[in-house]
Formats: C-alpha cells, structure tokens, sequence
C-alpha cells in the first residue's frame, strides 16, 4: 500500500428499513400481504391483464385479485412474472449473489472503514463496522434466479484471502460470528459480459402485449426515485394526468420526530440502558415506544415470540421479512414467562394452540 483516500458514507440496516417501507405503505392505506405467489393473471376481452391469481404460501388457498395497472417490483425474480404475463419476452435480468461474513470487531485496529475499490479479478471488497461486528464483503457471482443463496466455503475463502492483505493478525474461518448472501437484480443481456461490468441501473419497461408495468434493476440508494418514475408510468397508462409526487418529503414510520439523541428520551420514559436505548432508536426510530410497551403490557409474550423465532418454527406467521426479525429485536425481552401457552397464542391474530 503506498497510500489511501478517506471520505464518509452512510449505512442502514437493509431489512429493518423494509419493513418501514410496508408499515408506512399500511399507514396510508395499503394492503399488504406476504407469503403470496402470484400464479397468473386475469385478462380483459383485450387481451391484457385486468389482475392476479394469488396463491398463499400457507393455507394453499387461491384467489383474485383485479386491478386497472399491475406493476411488477420483485427485483431478480422480474423475469419470472413477466414472462407469465408474456411468454414472448426475453430475459432481462442478470442476478448476481453477494456473500458477506460478520467478523468480531476485534479483528480490526480501527473504527473507521476499509475498501478496496478493486481487487486482482476487478471487484470491490469493504470491511465495516456495523452492528457490532465488522461486515466483510462482497463477492459477485452471477447465479440463476431459482438458485438457493448461500455463503460457500469458496466465498470465506475469498473474503478473508483479501481482507487478510491488510491485517496484521489474519483472520481463519473459526472466527467468524455469522454471515448471510443475497441477490443483485442486475439488467442486461447475456452478451453484455461479467455481472461486475454491469451498470446498477434501473430500468422501467411497459409491455404492450400484457400491460404490465415492470421496475427492474436499481438500488436503494435510489429506490424513492425508481418508485416515483413506476408511479409516473402507471398514470400515464391509465390516462391520469401526472400528480406531483410525495416521495421525496414523505417521512417514512417511525421517523416523525426523531432526532440524533432520541434514545436519551427513551431512557428517561423506559428506564432501559444506554445500549438498548441506542439500538431502538437505529432500528425503530420514534416507534421504539411501541416495542418497549410489549414489555410491560406482555412480557411472557415477547419470551414466547424469541422462543419460536429461535427454534425457526413459521407457525401461521403471515408477515416473513418481520418474522425473521424477531430473533433480533427480541433478544432484549428476556422476561420469564407467566402465563401459559394458550393464553399468549390467544392474543397473536391467525394463530392457534396446535
């Protein structure tokens, strides 16, 4: 190394801010619904989708669901559902899986971040602190859309052959707390070569055949821009005039009224540690209270909600992304339980003693 550049970026919790995503969607009058595949679709006398045939993941059961302007925003997977509304099209999407590990914090002599913007075969490989550990990442490798995601011993040995350039003490795969892959919707064809050349574009495309509005590719970085062009492109095939959008201001839950030192007053409401308070306020914002008040309202409750997220039992649980995030948000409970197993599962809505 004969020298090095510094400059400040920003991170978020990615799945968290998902689920703010659908709880301010619910808030302004959405219907959300998860663990539902879409099958097909309905189609007018003109040929064109007038809706959706819904399948749930879970009870099995079919159903209907008609509309005037069907977008398709389901990133590597967008290829699947449009080529159901029209078997003619061709593939757009290039899915790429990237792999990260979650080392001690430990292993690094610094707070700050390292990337290295290009590796011998042309990638970019960071280490951050971020949640406690350092996030160590990534791979690009362009995988099939059905593929199941995983971390490989491959993608370990990658990682730490290249963050072990700029460690004094190299890290081994024992050291590893934790780590998790998922998938790029990258756009391109199969001629525009590796998925590490491809550009992080979106692109939004309305087909004539079907009428369906497709959003493909993109980043979050960009995700409130690539909402308001799908939305401009939905009123223009519906024939309304193009509304002003509310995206760029709009506060998203949990974010009215916050500020940097909110956990300072979820100390003083709740009488819970510094750490707790910090963590709440990075994952729920204004809206910790309401996760503090399960503590006090029901706290065999939150025993028995860690209890099956740890054991990994889905139950009738409808909402999966919020599911999963139970093992995390949860660890904070801690009570012992009280009450019996019937009498907590009583007050979970869809939910039974079985």
């Amino acid at each position: 190394m004969v020298g090095s550049v510094a400059y400040a970026d920003g991170q978020f919790d990615d799945a968290r801010y998902n689920i703010a995503l659908v709880q301010t969607f619910a808030m302004a009058g959405g219907n959300t619904l998860n663990y539902a595949k879409v099958t097909d679709f309905l189609r007018g006398a003109n040929g064109k989708a007038s809706g959706v045939v819904v399948k749930d993941q879970l009870s099995e059961d079919t159903f209907s669901v008609k509309a005037k302007a069907i977008i398709n925003a389901t990133g590597p997977f967008s290829d699947s559902i449009r080529r159901l509304a029209n078997p003619t099209l061709e593939r757009r999407m290039r899915p790429s899986k990237g792999s990260h590990i979650l080392l001690p914090l430990e292993v690094f002599p610094t707070e700050d971040a390292l990337l290295i913007p290009k590796t011998v075969d042309g990638r970019v490989v960071f280490a951050i602190p971020w949640g406690g550990r350092l996030l160590v990442g990534t791979t690009e490798e362009e995988v099939a859309p059905d593929a199941e995601v995983l971390v490989t011993k491959a993608d370990v040995a990658y990682l730490l052959q290249h963050i072990n350039q700029y460690l004094e003490q190299p890290v081994t795969p024992n050291e590893i707390v934790s780590g998790f892959a998922g998938l790029r919707p990258l756009v391109g064809s199969t001629g525009d070569g590796d998925t590490k050349t491809l550009a992080r574009d979106d692109v939004i495309e309305m087909d004539p055949t079907s009428g369906l509005i497709s959003i493909m590719g993109g980043k979050w970085t960009t995700h409130r821009a690539m909402a308001e062009d799908t939305v401009h492109c939905a009123q223009q095939v519906l024939g309304m005039p193009q509304m002003d959008s509310q995206t760029r201001n709009h506060i998203l839950y949990g974010g009215e009224g916050f500020t940097d030192d909110y956990w300072k007053k979820i100390c003083r409401e709740y009488q819970v540690s510094e750490g707790t308070a910090r963590h709440l306020a990075a994952k729920f914002g204004t809206a910790s209270g309401k996760v503090l008040e399960l503590t006090i309202e029901a706290p065999a409750l939150l025993r028995f909600l860690w209890e099956v997220a740890r054991s990994g039992r889905k139950s009738s649980m409808r909402f999966g992304l919020r599911w999963r995030l139970l093992s995390r948000t949860f660890l904070l409970a801690g009570s012992a339980c009280s009450f019996t197993r019937g009498k907590i599962v009583s007050r979970l809505p869809h939910w039974s003693v079985h």
